[in-house]
């Protein structure tokens, strides 16, 4: 069967929504990597500037990325000499340089249009096209284009767990980790005397390092307490190991410790043997119990039981592993933070309420409260219909809320299931979309722009036919795995 990617157009153009790492790193494949399949590719950006969670607007003193650099770095264009002999973490600020020299050097600042919101993208059965509605600096917009790429990421709005119920008596202000590119909220925060932080993730722990140690801090006042809400702690890698010898890549992207992870499918014998047999789940146990013991010792959290999980560090996936901020295990032991393993109940006043396993919530000091509580998946510009056709959701759990999905169904974590093959893309005889939308950026991983650059390849290979795919059972088979 033919894919519609490989029959002839009058105009094949690209639309690129997002101008984050992994927007940009798609709209280079496309534009200089794709053998000229497209006549054009366009990006919209939402935002004043480009870089995504890492642009200027958003990005404070103190943020680093959880990633060592060499590791957050795209294959083909090297931070500079100095930062890679370092090997260490990556300042936001330069990442966000990094990002803004990566689009300088192959031309890609002519592609991106700022201030471009996009409001709704659908297909357009009669002309075969997507069409894409939105509002940008000039105005409002709808445009068609032959393919599109959804380049929004994990990262895009952010989730609030309070209910107004909860919040409505609260005299305070109510921020999150996402305004911290904001000075004025920033100056509020640090000008604080207590603030309460609710998350265990990244993000909360350094944040809380950063107020309890007063970096942003502009006023003469009495030390900070920071109140950190949570309902479990996540583990924490030293930046040593070996009782603080051996940086941790060394050891994290060793053959040695790789060789011990799990495979979805086991690659070979020795793969099957480790997690299929007592013994090798004996030995892989026994490996993790070590590396266990010297994360804790590493970072001498032995007398912190609040700061250590009490579930096996080798269930910890990658994204609840998170690099100790510099000081945060001392702030905590001197009682700059003050961790408190429950939820929030309520906000009355200037105090926050916080339900400890299941008892008589507890009462906080807090003069502003800060939530550090993540992002959810959503994609407000697809309708019901879009959802369905894209094959998004499984059946069983449509949702009418676009702003909060549950999960997201792609193949190879880039292609929506119902469009890979046209017997099986709905439309009006037979003109539903196949092979030309895709995503970029849903796929977490400790290397984060390598496998950005590789789907992006890969995209643009899919567009143009080049992949052989599996049959749509296989496909589905794949997903649910």
């Amino acid at each position: 069967m033919t894919s519609t990617a490989s029959k002839e157009s009058v105009n094949r153009n690209v639309l690129v929504i997002g101008a984050g790492l992994h927007g940009l790193i798609t709209a280079r494949v496309l534009f200089h990597d794709s053998n000229h399949f497209f006549d054009s590719v366009i990006v919209f950006e939402k935002n004043s500037t480009l870089g995504g969670v890492w642009s200027s607007n958003r990005i404070y003193e103190g943020l680093i990325t959880n990633s060592p650099l060499r590791t957050y770095e795209i294959p083909d264009f090297q931070y500079p000499v100095g930062m890679r002999s370092s090997a260490a973490h990556v300042s936001a600020q330069d990442v966000n340089r990094y990002l803004q020299d990566y689009a300088e050097y192959y031309s890609l600042t002519k592609l991106i249009r700022y201030q471009t919101r996009v409001d709704e993208i659908y297909w357009d059965r009669v002309g075969s096209v997507w069409t894409v509605k939105g509002v940008s600096a000039t105005g409002d917009f709808q445009r068609n284009f032959s393919h599109v790429v959804i380049c929004t990421g994990l990262y895009h709005t952010s989730f609030n767990p309070l209910t107004v119920s909860q919040t409505t008596q609260y005299a305070g202000n109510i921020y999150h980790s996402s305004e911290m590119g904001n000075p004025g909220v920033r100056s509020i925060l640090a000008n604080s005397e207590r603030v309460v932080i609710s998350g265990a993730g990244k993000s909360a722990l350094d944040l809380a390092t950063i107020l309890a140690k007063g970096h942003w801090r502009t006023k003469d006042r009495k030390a900070m307490l920071v109140t950190l809400v949570y309902r479990r702690p996540h583990w924490l890698s030293p930046r040593k190991i070996i009782r603080g010898t051996v940086p941790f890549e060394k050891l994290l992207f060793s053959r040695f410790v790789n060789s011990w992870l799990p495979f979805a499918k086991h690659p070979d014998l020795f793969h099957w043997m480790i997690a299929e047999t007592r013994f090798g789940r004996w030995v892989t146990g026994f490996i993790s119990d070590i590396i266990t013991d010297d994360f804790v010792k590493s970072l001498n959290q032995q007398d912190l039981p609040q700061t250590i999980p009490k579930y096996p560090l080798a269930r910890a996936s990658s994204g609840a592993l998170h690099v100790e901020p510099s000081g945060y295990i001392d702030c905590v032991r001197s009682g700059k933070i003050k961790i408190v393993e429950g939820t929030i109940d309520s906000m009355v006043g200037k105090k926050v309420y916080v339900k400890v396993n299941g008892e008589r919530p507890d009462a906080f000091d807090a003069d502003n409260v800060l939530l550090a509580t993540g992002y959810v998946l959503a994609f407000p510009f697809f309708s019901d219909e879009t959802v369905r056709i894209l094959g998004l959701l499984a059946p069983e759990d449509s949702t009418e809320d676009k702003t909060d999905l549950p999960y997201i169904r792609l193949h190879r974590l880039a292609a929506p299931p119902g469009t890979i093959h046209e017997q099986n893309a709905e439309g009006i005889d037979g003109k539903g979309p196949c092979r030309n939308i895709a995503f970029n950026g849903f796929a977490y991983s400790l290397l984060g722009p390598t496998v950005a650059h590789v789907t992006a390849h890969w995209i643009s290979d899919y567009f143009a036919g080049a992949i052989h795919l599996p049959d749509q059972q296989s496909v589905e088979q794949g997903i649910m795995a």
